[in-house]
């Protein structure tokens, strides 16, 4: 019953994710986020109504939704989709246990949300262990289009223990940009749950 549900909130949050409707409540936050020198804050620049060259999509997506932290490498900015991550609390995995059920339910959500989507394949869902902690990762690629011109656009999403439940950090960058990106994700995560 319970990898139902876990199933069941994967694809919500899942499509909720592609369609850019982040419907989530952030009152759990007990991870201090490490942040990438010369990567921008973005949430904390529109709090403080600093958006001057920073991408539209992204200071809209802060204001709009309720994420912990958006943050991300300026060096992108002008390209057709920034590199850049979000960290959310997810109040539909709140008391989330990192059992074997339940990451085999959090698999097969993703997987499921997948099949049923035209936009989203996935490359691959595991379980690691970062710094002593069980993680569950997941890789998918998102098949969008920008200005009328199709992108592929990778995305990794971490599921890291967060106080008695789970918070996630989703990293976005071009498909051809992956291998570059990909250890900088990996550090963040890494650094994060030291």
């Amino acid at each position: 019953m319970k990898t139902k549900h876990v199933k069941r909130s994967v694809m919500v949050l899942l499509l909720n994710l592609i369609c850019g409707f982040l419907a989530v409540n952030l009152a759990a936050n007990g991870l201090n986020i490490y942040v990438p020198g010369g990567w921008i804050n973005i949430t904390d620049s529109v709090a403080q109504s600093k958006t001057q060259g920073l991408p539209p999509k992204l200071v809209d997506t802060s204001k709009k939704s309720i994420c912990k932290l958006l943050a991300g490498d300026p060096k992108t900015f002008g390209d057709k989709y920034p590199t850049y991550f979000a960290k959310i609390h997810l109040p539909q995995m709140d008391n989330f246990k990192f059992s074997d059920a339940s990451l085999k339910g959090l698999d097969e959500g993703i997987k499921t949300s997948a099949k049923n989507s035209a936009l989203m394949s996935v490359v691959e869902n595991k379980t690691v262990t970062i710094n002593g902690t069980k993680v569950f990762c997941s890789v998918v690629d998102l098949n969008l289009a920008v200005k009328n011109e199709k992108i592929v656009v990778r995305s990794v999403s971490y599921y890291v223990p967060d106080g008695d439940g789970a918070s996630m950090f989703t990293f976005y960058t071009m498909k051809d940009e992956w291998e570059k990106y990909s250890p900088v994700f990996e550090d963040i995560v890494t650094k994060t749950l030291k």
